[in-house]
């Protein structure tokens, strides 16, 4: 794969599956063993993340991830990305 075909996975989980919900595509992108090391702990595999993705949306109202820049070299891509999202306490 060239360097921008790669960029594709991060924007496809970024704008696809957090944004828009498409948990649906969590088999394509990711093995269904990987795991997931977060600052609140281990997310393990796409039924873990699955899970993960459900709690956030109900938790942010409108989640919305932003990619600002993507670097790619080879198969190694950094994406710089932002989030935005309702909390339930602000929308009252």
């Amino acid at each position: 794969m060239s360097s921008e075909e790669n960029k594709t996975v991060p924007r496809r989980l970024l704008v696809e599956v957090f944004s828009q919900g498409r948990t649906d595509l969590m088999d394509e992108i990711f093995h269904k063993d990987f795991i997931s090391h977060t600052t609140y702990g281990e997310i393990k595999g796409t039924e873990g993340m699955k899970e993960s993705i459900s709690m956030n949306k109900s938790t942010f109202g409108d989640p919305r991830f932003t990619i600002e820049d993507q670097i790619a070299e080879g198969d190694k891509v950094a994406t710089r990305w932002t989030f935005t999202g309702i909390h339930p306490s602000k929308s009252r």
